[in-house]
């Protein structure tokens, strides 16, 4: 598992990130796999050193289910899992740095949904919020191109 995804996102995650992924990975509403948690826990005393023999699959298999024979094709699947969980993670990770990219989904969900009265108050809280970002970047012309597209959806 050493040069695994896994590992790699893992090590690039800072202490308070380890912690909130916890989190995360423990809600119902993103997991309820309850292997991936045994795994995150087990990986999350190995943090942030992942010693290689401590990391090897068919050891952190024995780690987490004990007396179960290894199954690879199963490790495989955790593993994965618990990396595309750690991709979404990651996402809402950005959405907190970046309140005007979570005001453009909501516009847009509140648009499908065709919530009127909420878009337009969402609307203009959102105008509001991109009237303090300075027009120099390519994340503030992406997310007005975002929210223009929103508003003639």
């Amino acid at each position: 598992m050493q040069k695994s995804n896994l590992i790699s996102f893992l090590k690039r995650l800072t202490p308070l990130e380890m912690r909130d992924l916890g989190y995360y990975i423990r809600s119902p509403f993103f997991n309820r796999n309850k292997s991936i948690v045994k795994l995150y826990e087990y990986l999350r005393k190995q943090y942030p050193d992942f010693e290689h023999g401590k990391i090897e699959k068919k050891y952190v298999y024995r780690k987490i289910f004990e007396t179960a024979d290894y199954n690879d094709g199963f490790m495989r699947v955790l593993t994965s899992t618990f990396t595309k969980l750690i991709e979404e993670y990651l996402v809402q990770v950005n959405f907190k740095t970046r309140p005007q990219t979570k005001k453009l989904f909501l516009l847009n969900e509140l648009n499908l949904r065709k919530l009127e009265k909420e878009f337009k108050a969402s609307m203009n809280d959102t105008r509001k919020l991109f009237a303090t970002f300075p027009p120099n970047t390519m994340h503030y012309f992406f997310d007005k191109a975002m929210l223009e597209d929103n508003i003639y959806y």
